[in-house]
C-alpha cells in the first residue's frame, strides 16, 4: 500500500506524493480527508468527487482533474499549477 493509500484510509495527509502512473484515483469519492501542507504531483483524478475534505496549504501539480469536484470542502491556499481538466470547486 502508498503512503497516499495509507493517508487517505487514515483521513490525514501531509507531505509530497508522487502518484504518476497511478492509475486507481479515477472516479473515487474522497470523503472527509484532511490533505495539510500537501504536495500532490501527478495522478489522475478523472470523474473524482472530493466531499467535505480540508485543504490548507495544498499543491496539485501536473495532475489530471477532468469532471473532478470539490463539494463542502474548505480552502486556505490552495494551488493548481500545470493541470489538465475542468474540475468545479464549492464550499461547505
Amino acid at each position: 500500500m502508498s503512503d497516499f493509500e495509507f493517508g487517505l484510509q487514515g483521513g490525514y495527509l501531509s507531505g509530497t506524493f508522487n502518484l504518476a502512473g497511478i492509475a486507481n484515483l479515477m472516479s473515487r469519492d474522497f470523503e472527509n480527508i484532511e490533505f495539510i501542507d500537501c504536495s500532490i504531483v501527478g495522478g489522475d483524478f478523472a470523474g473524482s468527487s472530493f466531499i467535505d475534505c480540508t485543504f490548507h496549504n495544498v499543491k496539485f501539480e501536473k495532475s489530471e482533474l477532468m469532471a473532478v469536484t470539490f463539494n463542502g470542502c474548505s480552502y486556505k491556499n490552495i494551488i493548481f499549477t500545470h493541470c489538465e481538466g475542468d474540475f468545479s470547486l464549492s464550499n461547505g
